[in-house]
């Protein structure tokens, strides 16, 4: 018997549940499982850590508690299984045999006809040893003929050489000529490396050097701004001022990207830095840098209400979480809308929709 309702699970084994319905759900995204397209080597040693823990018997309990339908594979009767009683009776209106005599009968046959399959001839060994002899007289005669087949091959083979001897001296020859036009060729004014910082201009005489004390070549680019410069940038100041942003310093602050009117992005779609994770919340699954955000409104006698929880999987490997939730703090309300993909690795955005200052 299950330890735990669907849905009252540890928090500790949640995540555990996710992983495993992450995978079941790209494997069977229509929500029903066959044996035959479960990968034994992947799930099974999650799904039976999670059976001895939660109290299931099996996979299948565990699939089916949790809403998944489970295609149970076919049974083949055995031998003994099976009722003669009928064909014996439609055997025997044909000459008195039964259905095991039928059996035994067939296998009976099967012996004698291999028993009747002709055996293959063994050869003398006296035979064997007069072939073994011929192979060898035959190999000694073809050695014997080997030097007079060399010596009809020596023209050729002194023929090659003086091809290859001609080749080597006109390749000579032409080297040298090809030393002698490189002298012709003037230099070029760049070092060995062709780039910008070991560009030499030429300068001629009279002429005035617009190239001295130039810092052209020495400018490196700006660097990329840190999240913090971009939300030093963008300003605040005509949010009303019951809207509570989330914490400097905290992980959802850190993806802050931008601002367009009332709405703010916040963002991470890299997986370089700052990387998310999920994590559940109520019915719904979100980041856990959204998770600190909320936990921080609660402290600060915010009401959240969750307006919308949705999972889908578009194609084998992808699942897309969409999650919207309502904020209200002295009554000044304003909306959060978290879209999540979880494919190679997660990536998600935020919209936060806040009123102005009156």
């Amino acid at each position: 018997m299950a330890k735990f309702e669907p849905g009252h699970e540890p928090i500790e084994l949640r995540e555990s549940l996710y992983q495993l319905w992450k995978d079941v759900n790209a494997a069977f995204p229509e929500g029903t499982v066959n044996w035959e397209g479960w990968d034994h080597e992947k799930l099974d040693a999650k799904a039976e850590k999670l059976c001895r823990v939660l109290g299931y018997s099996n996979t299948a309990e565990l699939l089916k508690a949790y809403g998944y339908k489970v295609e149970e594979p076919l049974k083949l009767d055995t031998k003994s299984d099976i009722d003669t009683s009928e064909l014996d009776s439609i055997l025997k209106e044909f000459g008195g045999f039964s259905a095991e005599n039928v059996y035994l009968d067939a296998t009976e046959a099967d012996l004698r006809a291999d028993a009747d399959k002709p055996k293959p001839e063994r050869t003398d060994a006296r035979e064997r040893d007069r072939y073994a002899e011929e192979i060898i007289i035959e190999d000694m005669e073809a050695d014997e003929d080997a030097p007079a087949r060399s010596r009809k091959k020596l023209p050729v083979i002194l023929a090659c050489v003086a091809v290859l001897a001609v080749i080597c001296i006109v390749s000579l020859i032409l080297s040298g000529k090809g030393k002698n036009a490189k002298e012709v060729v003037p230099d070029v004014p760049f070092t060995e490396s062709v780039g910008t910082a070991d560009f030499e201009p030429e300068i001629a005489e009279n002429e005035p050097n617009l190239y001295e004390n130039s810092t052209f070549y020495d400018v490196e680019p700006e660097p990329e701004p840190t999240p913090e410069q971009v939300e030093d940038s963008v300003s605040f100041d005509d949010i009303d001022s019951n809207v509570l942003l989330p914490e400097e310093g905290s992980k959802l602050a850190t993806d802050f990207d931008s601002r367009s009117g009332d709405t703010l992005v916040y963002l991470n779609v890299d997986n370089v830095s700052n990387q998310p994770e999920l994590v559940f919340w109520g019915s719904a699954i979100i980041t856990d840098g959204v998770s600190d955000y909320i936990q921080y409104l609660k402290n600060q006698d915010c009401e959240i209400a969750l307006t919308k929880s949705e999972q889908s999987s578009p194609h084998s490997g992808l699942t897309v979480y969409t999650t919207e939730m309502k904020i209200e703090n002295n009554g000044v309300s304003w909306t959060v809308k978290l879209d999540i993909q979880d494919e190679k690795y997660l990536e998600y955005e935020l919209d936060m929709v806040v009123p102005a200052a009156n």
